[in-house]
């Protein structure tokens, strides 16, 4: 039962794209949840003996206090003194009255959901490592791991060669992303897709040299003998079949042109070659290692060279996501909440703040587990996950050296191989923060364990680990009764979590318009006015289910105010209302109220405050509280040309055209959409003045500017004056002055 549990959520997980919805997620969590009590209450409970294995336990148990720290509401007084970074947030931000408790956490929720996968991850890890305790089940899970590293390989280029805008061929994808240039397989991003095969693959390396037969090992004979002897051996079938597969997840890992990934598979290869050769009993293993590699080589890697090459040799001109600014941005995050961070899981919320490049990009996640770690749980969790992390590594190195059994040595050194390649993708990016990767690295790291500290020859319901304390009938009541509760409120969580998802996704159906083929919204009128009100109970239900989920609210707001505008408008044109459905005043009144609600469970989220600054404006004409929130959004994300385009136009709209003007200067200021890198091609397309170069020229924020400038003063020198003295920015001047027929 629990290993054919463990099997079915390792294929299930990179399936479900990653496992990053909110459905997909909270089933994992309940997998991973119920394999843990089943394995709990199926073995008892054992507390660690060795005291590496007491330190980590210590350490992890010492994180989720910080955790649960950061999400308990403190009063003023002890804020001020654990995070006085947080109390000024709020303070700035929240709506709440003086003097009321605050969190530590940005964002309570999201931090409560991340504590949540941490939990399911550190669950899967001991069902592992304390199930997996023979070959046979040890093999069946490093077997599942490379069948879904082939299987995913193999998806990935069917889907790259008969690619129709759906992931997997049926699942639709936003508009950008429609051309699947990024997509691989089910991981909608191609860095993601190369992390989990950085981590299958040096698990195959480790069976690879396993199931290298006897004769290659013989140093008594020539290279060509040994060859011979190879080919003719019983176990070729079986070796070649292994072979292919680490040569087809190379192939793929090298094709995604992740820099982050390939160099990973290269750390780690090379780590496994190293660490093996200092084995007597593996070091005959060198040549199917050294065929391996060369094998790798000429098929993968020279092949795509050329285009490897530039992704390495460009990487300081990489203008859409340059991680050194992202880095040292987030910085700032650490040096304001140096102590216990601000919140797990809330690094979207805090980054905004300190973002000062890639005005039309928002990011959720640092591209670094090592600095969100940081942002998020301070440099005391940063030290806690730290310790643990080097300890389980030290005692690890320590068990393999002192292992003599070659299954365990072979499989112990792909283990810790896939771990160091999730250590060295961790410097480049968030695959810890992808439940589908960071569950792969759970289950891998436990099977490591279980390998090198699995007695040789152990049989179900065999010893327990070297180092377990005895259990004693006292303790195993004792952790029985502690654990009923937990196991309820581990289960209900994300039971909860699921049903609340499933309501929200009821709404799209619910409004989809049929008569169309996208997923368009059905228009109001009295015949759909049912269909409204189903989706706001729907709605309810999601946000009764989980109170503290700010989308809940905002979604609600949003439908509210959509009904609110068409009542506003039936009832000016004096028809009746349909029967039961509430007036305009009413229904715009629920939409401020439901967006209050929002942006005080979430307060720095820019996006919150400009809506209900538009309510503010629109719905009760007050707009000194409209300028108050969109003033509040604008320094929730100071640098973001959308944010200030939209608030730029409301302030357009409300005739205060010296605020439009004031937010145009700045848009222009921030805004690089209209850059073009210097090349040869650029040149052309500017003398040639082409469609595609002036489509770019008219869709940046800095012609947007111009237009906001240009309507609120009426003035076309002062237009012209918010632009930036460059000869990018006079182009787009250009295309202006001639979109308004105006002679420069």
């Amino acid at each position: 039962m629990l290993s054919t549990g463990i099997v079915l959520l390792v294929i299930f997980t990179p399936l479900a794209f990653g496992t990053v919805e909110p459905w997909s997620i909270s089933i994992m969590e309940l997998a991973a949840f119920g394999l843990f009590f089943l394995h709990a209450g199926t073995n008892g409970v054992r507390l660690p003996g060795s005291r590496p294995a007491r330190a980590i336990l210590f350490l992890f148990l010492l994180l989720i206090v910080l955790v649960l720290l950061q999400v308990l509401p403190l009063p003023e007084g002890v804020l001020a003194l654990v995070s006085p970074g947080a109390l000024g947030i709020w303070r700035q931000f929240g709506s709440a009255p003086p003097g009321s408790p605050h969190t530590v956490s940005l964002y309570p929720d999201a931090t409560r959901r991340e504590l949540l996968r941490v939990l399911a991850c550190a669950a899967v890890f001991v069902v592992v490592a304390g199930h997996f305790r023979t070959r046979a089940r040890i093999m069946l899970l490093v077997k599942t791991i490379l069948f879904m590293g082939g299987l995913l390989s193999l998806v990935a280029i069917a889907q790259r060669l008969t690619w129709n805008g759906r992931i997997l061929w049926f699942y639709p994808v936003e508009e950008s992303l429609r051309s699947g240039a990024g997509i691989w397989g089910p991981y909608v991003n191609r860095n993601h897709f190369a992390g989990y095969l950085a981590l299958a693959l040096p698990i195959g390396l480790g069976l690879l040299v396993h199931a290298t037969p006897e004769a290659l090992s013989r140093r008594d004979l020539s290279v060509g003998r040994r060859l011979g002897k190879f080919l003719a051996s019983a176990g070729i079938a079986r070796y070649a079949g292994i072979f292919l597969l680490v040569l087809l997840m190379s192939l793929c890992l090298v094709s995604t042109l992740s820099r982050g990934g390939i160099t990973a598979f290269a750390v780690s290869t090379g780590f496994f070659a190293w660490i093996t050769q200092r084995r007597r009993s593996l070091r005959g293993k060198v040549l199917p290692l050294v065929l391996a590699a060369g094998a790798i080589v000429a098929v993968v890697v020279l092949p795509t060279w050329d285009r490897i090459a530039p992704r390495f040799e460009n990487m300081e001109q990489n203008k859409e996501v340059h991680r050194l600014y992202l880095l040292k941005d987030a910085c700032g995050i650490v040096k304001d909440f140096p102590l216990f961070g601000t919140g797990l899981g809330t690094f979207e919320q805090s980054y905004r703040r300190y973002q000062t490049k890639f005005p039309r990009l928002l990011f959720d996640h640092a591209h670094n587990d090592y600095v969100e770690m940081a942002t998020d749980t301070g440099i005391v969790g940063f030290l806690l996950a730290g310790g643990m992390a080097v300890i389980f590594f030290l005692t690890i190195i320590r068990g393999w050296r002192r292992r003599h059994d070659r299954f365990a040595t072979c499989i112990g050194a792909g283990g810790v191989s896939s771990c160091l390649a999730m250590a060295v993708h961790g410097g480049a990016d968030f695959n810890l923060h992808i439940p589908a990767n960071a569950l792969a690295f759970a289950v891998i790291a436990g099977l490591t364990h279980a390998a090198i500290f699995t007695p040789s020859g152990s049989a179900p319901g065999g010893p327990a680990p070297a180092g377990a304390a005895p259990r004693s009938a006292a303790t195993t009541l004792l952790f029985g009764l502690a654990a009923a509760p937990l196991a309820c409120l581990l289960l209900y969580l994300p039971a909860r979590g699921f049903l609340a998802d499933y309501h929200f996704r009821q709404v799209e159906r619910i409004l989809d318009d049929a008569t169309t083929e996208e997923l368009d919204i059905k228009p109001l009128d009295d015949g759909t006015m049912p269909s409204y009100r189903n989706a706001v109970d729907a709605l309810q239900r999601a946000a009764a289910l989980e109170p503290l989920n700010s989308a809940y609210p905002m979604a609600l707001s949003d439908l509210y105010a959509t009904m609110g505008n068409w009542a506003q408008t039936m009832q000016s044109l004096e028809a009746p209302l349909p029967s039961g459905a509430l007036t305009g005043a009413a229904a715009r009144g629920r939409a401020v109220a439901l967006a209050e609600r929002a942006t005080a469970l979430e307060p720095t989220n820019p996006d919150l405050h400009l809506a209900l600054g538009r309510l503010y404006a629109v719905a009760d004409r007050d707009f000194a509280r409209a300028d108050a929130q969109i003033r509040l959004a604008l320094a929730a994300h100071p640098v973001n040309a959308p944010l200030r385009y939209s608030a730029a136009a409301l302030y357009l709209q409300a005739g205060r055209n010296a605020d439009a003007l004031e937010q145009a200067k700045v848009l222009a200021r921030i805004d690089d959409s209209y850059l073009i890198p210097e090349s040869p091609r650029k040149t052309a397309q500017v003398e040639r003045r082409t469609a595609a170069y002036l489509a770019v020229l008219k869709n940046s924020y800095l012609f947007r500017a111009l237009e906001i400038a240009w309507r609120a003063t009426g003035d076309i020198d002062l237009a012209q004056g918010v632009a930036p003295r460059t000869d990018d920015a006079r182009a787009v001047v250009e295309v202006f002055l001639e979109w308004r027929g105006i002679e420069g």
